[in-house]
């Protein structure tokens, strides 16, 4: 938790986020946007592969989170990882940003 920004930053230490672990991050997920956490941050750096199942588990929790005023950025590498971004559209559809420094002090235009 980044208490100076109110963020919650949660690392994903996966290397393939599939449909095996979208059941368990949906719940953790939900849980903590049921305490009000509406700024979370995904540490996804370590994630090579990810299957449409775990994609569209993102977008759902980012509905959830989107309608109490809340975000959900997420921290890719972009260097060892730009397929992992072309292929998702993460970028149309979230904030992406390459480290959790870029992620708690900027905020992407809509």
């Amino acid at each position: 938790y980044d208490t100076g920004a109110n963020n919650t930053v949660v690392m994903l230490n996966m290397e393939r986020a599939t449909a095996c672990e979208s059941k368990d991050i949906y719940e953790y997920m939900s849980k903590l946007i049921e305490k009000n956490e509406r700024r979370i941050i995904l540490d996804m750096k370590s994630i090579y592969f990810m299957d449409s199942v775990f994609f569209g588990t993102l977008i759902k929790l980012l509905k959830k989170v989107t309608k109490i005023g809340g975000y959900i950025k997420l921290i890719v590498d972009y260097n060892s990882k730009p397929e992992l971004l072309s292929i998702s559209s993460f970028e149309k559809i979230f904030e992406v940003y390459p480290n959790l420094f870029e992620a708690v002090n900027t905020t992407k235009a809509s």
